[in-house]
């Protein structure tokens, strides 16, 4: 294959296991992720191609009669590359020019989880690179962020990166599954050359595990996947520069019987930058065009954005983050209207016909908590029964699960503005000047500023209320309007003294957790059922 000092094209040919170079045919190269096959579609391999100071991927297909096809999302470089073939190389065998198929650029992607590479995207290169340069330093790293706010698409880009680096890392993408066992999840690990022998553990050269959706993972039986990976792998000095694990979670793993701590490890803010979530709206929206196109931008990056969680008065804010899976659900709203031939501007007596018809009436539940009681029952009301049974398999749930289960039902009802932060480290100080520290379980941020515990059976529960004490509580110098101390009980047996205090609520589950006993404060009780 002919070669210039300017421009050099690598094709890549069908090895075995991988993919060799037709200059380096003894070199097999690794098989393309499996993400990016079938995002790309069927192809044998790919090719990077200086263009300028930067190299530009490609991706290339070697059919029957040896000719090759490539193509590459961005117009560009992929014009270069075409013309380059055409006029400057030989391939394979003689001097027959390679048959170019000319793919269109594919439009964006309305995906609601992650990204399709050769679709148009958000590249997010500054957050990639310090996912980088953070893992190559703390070995672990935990991206860690509200849901749907672009963790699964900044693994999708990190891998990507890792694929063109020059020393060849291998990354291991793991999605994880509450129904997977831990035997499932090692042997994953195994198909890397990662198992618990030391021995075996020390040839592991170069490797990325990366995690999506860690704390489907969370309950207890999970305890002895965590302990290896965080725990063991940490131990190993060998491992410290070959083995790098990126976790993407959306609240840490954090309790009193789990092996490890997400909080003590290296934590990287995924969330978007107002320039970002500008470009990512402007990226989507080329191909929509409607009226008042500047004036929906404006307000869908405004509810985007996100609640400073910094209370402090002494330094100046940090420059606000904007949650990325907002402006998406906004953009896919508007896709979809603009197809809607039937939609018009209401009006009054529209609006009042619309309402007596029920068309509208399904949409009202979506109505914000305004009171934490709300919040509360509303949040119980949508908690899944049987995920619940499914967690009871020893008796009642541990307390995890509740937790668990609790942040995903609150992020759900709130507005993207007041977001749920698990585990919120608190200061104060004692009688004796020292200062104390505390962990509350949920503080919900923004104009509410709500604070909620949570605990199981009772347990503790005058060491939680007393957190609150304005005198000597530890929880005391938090900034919030109000709080309630939730008590996670089994079905009702006797008298529980103190139930319907004014700072609590006692919740009462049936056996089969498809209803729930609800004693809010001082008020009656009221029964709630579950979501199935």
């Amino acid at each position: 294959m002919g070669m210039r000092a300017s421009r050099s094209v690598v094709i890549l040919c069908p090895r075995h296991s991988g993919y060799a170079t037709v200059d380096k045919p003894n070199k097999v190269l690794p098989v393309l992720d499996p993400v990016q096959a079938e995002a790309q579609g069927p192809c044998d391999g790919c090719a990077e191609f200086p263009l300028f100071p930067a190299f530009a991927r490609f991706y290339t297909r070697q059919t029957d009669d040896s000719t090759v096809s490539t193509y590459c999302p961005l117009t560009q470089p992929r014009n270069c590359f075409h013309w380059d073939l055409c006029h400057h190389h030989d391939v394979c065998s003689g001097s027959k020019k390679p048959k170019i198929e000319q793919e269109s650029q594919s439009p964006l992607s309305f995906q609601s989880d992650g990204i399709t590479p050769r679709k148009a995207h958000l590249k997010r290169d500054e957050t990639v690179d310090e996912i980088y340069e953070k893992a190559l330093v703390h070995q672990h790293v935990v991206v860690g962020s509200p849901p749907s706010s672009g963790k699964t698409s900044l693994l999708q880009l990190l891998k990507l990166k890792l694929r063109g680096l020059a020393n060849d890392p291998t990354p291991a993408r793991i999605n994880m599954t509450s129904d997977r066992s831990v035997e499932e999840l090692m042997d994953d690990l195994r198909d890397y050359g990662i198992t618990k022998k030391v021995k075996d553990l020390e040839k592991v050269k170069n490797t990325w595990i990366l995690i999506d959706d860690a704390q489907n993972a969370f309950d207890e039986k999970f305890n002895p996947f965590w302990e290896f990976l965080v725990k063991h792998v940490a131990s190993v000095d060998e491992l410290k520069e070959e083995l790098i694990v990126v976790i993407a979670s959306t609240y840490d793993l954090n309790t009193p019987k789990s092996p490890v701590n997400f909080a003590d490890l290296h934590h990287i803010e995924p969330n978007a930058t107002e320039a970002e979530a500008r470009e990512l709206f402007n990226i989507c929206a080329e191909d929509i065009n409607c009226r008042h196109m500047s004036r929906f931008c404006e307000t869908l990056i405004d509810i985007s954005r996100l609640a400073s969680e910094d209370k402090s008065s002494l330094s100046p804010p940090d420059p606000p983050l904007y949650h990325l899976g907002v402006i998406m659900a906004g953009l896919r709203v508007l896709k979809d209207n603009k197809k809607d031939q039937r939609l018009r501007v209401l009006s009054e007596d529209d609006m009042l016909q619309e309402i007596r018809c029920s068309n509208m009436m399904n949409h009202l539940n979506r109505c914000f908590p305004e009171r934490l009681n709300d919040l509360v029952k509303r949040s119980v009301e949508s908690i899944s029964a049987r995920r619940l049974r499914d967690a009871a398999k020893d008796g009642f749930p541990k307390e995890a699960a509740f937790q668990h289960l609790f942040c995903e039902a609150m992020s759900k009802l709130l507005p993207i503005q007041h977001s749920v932060i698990p585990e919120l480290n608190t200061f104060a100080k004692n009688s004796d000047l020292d200062v104390v520290t505390g962990e509350l379980d949920f503080y919900i941020n923004g104009s509410l500023k709500w604070v909620l515990e949570l605990l199981r059976n009772g347990n503790k529960i005058g060491e939680h209320l007393q957190r609150f004490d304005p005198a000597q509580g530890k929880y005391r110098q938090v900034d919030f309007n109000d709080y309630l101390v939730v008590d996670c009980r089994s079905a009702r047996q006797g008298v529980v003294h103190g139930a319907g205090a004014a700072d609590r609520c006692t919740l009462f589950f049936a056996d089969d957790f498809k209803t729930c006993v609800c004693q809010m404060r001082m008020k009656e009780e009221i029964e709630i059922t579950l979501s199935n």
